[in-house]
């Protein structure tokens, strides 16, 4: 089996960021409900928050280099999105100037979270990009202060946002989503070397059987979303479930990692990760419209329709992000070769 060490990539954790990345999309097709739904949106974002605190290095952080590498692809696939939806809706004489001014509104505010504002983002699932800068930029200050004001700072910015969230109609840029990934980042990078030495350990794989019977009744919290800083019933409950699910997938990777799988397509879907997460809910409203019409579907999707079009858009995914790691790398927060 391969093992991890501290500060190294392994493929298991590879494996477990594409399991959660291919449970985004299909949570995000309709209809998104249910107690599968409930599970999933428990612990996939937290994970993606999670994992950099394990790589998180505080000396090596630039606020330059993460927004060239999050706020930059942040604008770009908006801006993007936004004059593809001009032209379609130019075709087909359908597109609202209010629409587009709100679509404006939201990619500078940095939500979409719909309200009276008229607020919307078009690519939606962007607001991880900035949540995460700003996580990365409140881990660099607070790691330049003592340890007892590492853990209050994170405990106050954590009571803050779960007492006072529902007051607020909008929070700029998902500050507060920040908060909540700030939790998770945090946690993985104190316990980093427990985490890699579990990993490490074979037989910690049979915890797997504790944890997914946990992670199966975490519907019990009812809908989470990181996004929309819905916790559910008890923000306790939703720390609890989202540290089983990270775990049960980080596991879960070590298992797959044993056998033998085509990790060169897995490695070009990861290295596009922004890719997908901004352009998934675009995509999957034109394939979604495609299939309906080539399969006569007029009711809901059930899974295994969810399941054939999240496929779909990862095949479709490749492909673009080759030629952008080719041409416009830029725009996928890299580097040209």
């Amino acid at each position: 089996m391969q093992t991890l060490s501290k500060g190294e990539r392994n493929f298991a954790i590879d494996i477990a960021k594409f399991i959660c990345l291919f449970l985004m999309v299909y949570c995000h097709i309709p209809v998104a409900a249910g107690y599968f739904h409930e599970s999933v949106y428990s612990f996939h974002m937290p994970l993606f928050f999670f994992v950099g605190g394990l790589f998180f290095n505080p000396a090596r952080f630039s606020i330059n280099k993460g927004f060239k590498t999050l706020i930059l692809p942040y604008l770009y696939f908006n801006l993007l999105i936004l004059v593809l939806d001009l032209c379609i809706g130019y075709i087909y004489h359908n597109f609202s100037v209010d629409a587009i001014w709100g679509n404006i509104k939201g990619i500078i505010v940095g939500s979409c979270r719909k309200n009276s504002y008229g607020l919307n983002l078009p690519s939606g699932a962007s607001w991880f990009l900035v949540a995460y800068f700003f996580t990365k930029i409140a881990m660099r200050y607070i790691f330049n202060q003592v340890n007892i004001i590492n853990t209050l700072s994170i405990t106050a910015l954590t009571i803050c946002i779960v007492l006072f969230r529902n007051k607020w109609t909008i929070f700029l840029w998902n500050l507060d989503s920040a908060v909540l990934g700030l939790v998770f980042f945090y946690i993985a990078y104190a316990l980093k070397d427990k985490i890699f030495c579990v990993m490490n350990t074979k037989g910690s794989i049979w915890l797997l059987l504790l944890f997914f019977p946990l992670i199966c009744i975490s519907w019990i919290n009812g809908q989470v979303d990181m996004f929309a800083c819905n916790w559910g019933g008890n923000p306790l409950l939703f720390f609890l479930f989202a540290l089983v699910g990270i775990l049960c997938v980080l596991l879960f990777g070590v298992i797959v990692n044993t056998v033998n799988i085509p990790m060169k397509y897995l490695k070009s879907i990861l290295t596009g990760s922004i890719f997908i997460i901004c352009m998934n809910l675009w995509l999957i409203d034109y394939i979604s419209l495609i299939y309906r019409r080539t399969m006569h579907v007029d009711t809901d999707f059930v899974w295994y329709e969810k399941f054939c079009i999240t496929l779909l858009i990862f095949i479709i995914s490749l492909p673009c992000v080759n030629i952008m790691m080719k041409y416009f790398p830029f725009m996928l927060g890299k580097n040209k070769k």
